[in-house]
């Protein structure tokens, strides 16, 4: 008898519905080993990377949470890219703070930031501390001389932007000069290259500032059919793609958020400032970009130069294109320069403002 009740307890217990095992935790993402890939640095599958921009949302207190509780539970997300869009400045400490205090809660939801310390972020500062290195850009226009009296031109600024003034002020001009005037014969084939003469001193500036340029340049008999060409030289606000301290510059950036537990750091598209539909005409410049051009080309200036680039002289179709691979080659990123290809497919917008010479001339 006991042995019926026992053998009737061990059914009735396995009949029992067993408790339910544990859920495995959620994973948000998912990194596997790559085979192959001992000698490389990128040893795993990439994690997902999302971009996050920031705007005024994010600046009020606790303002980053709402982003990132939304993206801990319901995106795969390992790395967000994050970039600031929004009238502030990387380099002030109240920025920082509120960065560093995102970086932490991402940390501690599964997330790293790669932060954009690009020095575009920065512009006000960089310019506060180094005037004098701030991007150029030159435009050339040309007006016909006459016999007597006196010839004309006014050159309009030029205000520009991309991806990075967005919702902030863009790269503006904010100061111009008379960089050289020339005058010269043009023909159906160019300039007559003997004919060119720079006018510079005896022409009247009668207004250089950010609203534009106006000249007037008195006439001589010796003008009569000549045309003088302006090199109105307007500053952006942005700091000099040549400029001695840009390096210096952003590597304070970086030290300035070491404090900060990032995945990384990054910039987006670095180079002059973007432009549609440039004119081969407007050239971007600076003093340090030509102190560059006449290390590379002894006895040649960048300044005189800009006018072979963008009207052409006679009979000097290989001296042009060598000045066009030089200029080039300067203001390429390294990258596109290596392709050597015979049409730029780098994304610098400077680089569509003139056309790339044949790479069999030499570069003299």
């Amino acid at each position: 008898m006991k042995g019926l009740l026992a053998c009737a307890w061990l059914g009735a217990c396995l009949s029992l519905p067993l408790p339910a095992a544990p859920e495995p935790a959620a994973l948000r993402s998912l990194q596997v080993a790559l085979p192959g890939q001992e000698h490389n640095a990128i040893k795993n599958s990439w994690p997902g990377i999302g971009c996050w921009f920031w705007s005024a949302e994010e600046f009020q207190p606790d303002g980053y949470k709402r982003f990132l509780d939304l993206h801990a539970q319901h995106s795969g997300f390992g790395l967000l890219t994050t970039s600031i869009r929004h009238p502030v400045e990387v380099t002030d400490p109240k920025v920082h703070d509120q960065l560093k205090a995102a970086a932490m809660y991402a940390r501690e939801r599964g997330m790293g930031l790669v932060l954009d310390l690009d020095v575009r972020l920065a512009r006000q500062a960089f310019m506060d501390k180094h005037p004098g290195e701030l991007q150029e850009i030159v435009r050339l226009r040309e007006v016909a001389l006459t016999n007597s009296g006196e010839a004309g031109l006014t050159v309009e600024p030029l205000n520009l932007g991309d991806h990075y003034t967005y919702r902030v002020r863009g790269y503006d001009s904010i100061a111009a000069r008379v960089l050289r005037v020339f005058s010269y014969v043009a023909g159906a084939a160019g300039i007559e290259p003997d004919s060119v003469s720079d006018i510079t001193g005896r022409c009247n500036v009668q207004q250089a500032d950010a609203r534009g340029v106006r000249i007037a340049i008195p006439c001589t008999a010796g003008d009569a059919g000549r045309t003088a060409c302006v090199l109105a030289a307007f500053t952006l606000f942005t700091p000099d793609v040549f400029a001695p301290h840009l390096i210096e510059f952003e590597k304070n950036i970086l030290k300035q958020y070491a404090d900060v537990p990032l995945a990384g750091a990054c910039k987006d598209e670095w180079g002059f400032p973007g432009r549609f539909g440039p004119r081969t005409d407007d050239l971007y410049y600076s003093r340090c970009m030509a102190d560059e051009y006449a290390r590379r080309r002894p006895g040649r200036t960048l300044e005189r130069d800009l006018l072979l680039l963008a009207k052409g002289e006679k009979g000097m179709a290989d001296g042009r294109a060598a000045a066009i691979n030089h200029y080039m080659e300067m203001i390429m990123p390294t990258w596109c320069r290596a392709a050597r290809s015979p049409t730029p497919a780098c994304n610098s917008p400077a680089t569509a403002a003139l056309p790339m010479a044949r790479n069999t001339t030499p570069r003299r």
